[in-house]
């Protein structure tokens, strides 16, 4: 998958994952706060928990100018 943020004003990105039966996770990229996050709170019951990690701001900024 390809996201071109060259022509976007866009803040944020969320991708939802492994959706059926009303179960999700999502992956929501922070280009503001240049982080990721990686919520499991509605996956599986197994692992539950937010996780997040800095995003490399060089690349980001590279994107989106």
């Amino acid at each position: 998958m390809r996201i071109n943020l060259k022509k976007s004003t866009a803040d944020k990105i969320k991708l939802n994952l492994r959706m059926s039966q009303g179960k999700k996770t999502e992956i929501l990229f922070d280009l503001k706060r240049a982080e990721a996050y990686f919520d499991r709170n509605n996956s599986d019951g197994w692992s539950k928990g937010v996780a997040s990690c800095p995003l490399n701001f060089v690349l980001i900024f590279s994107l989106l100018h």
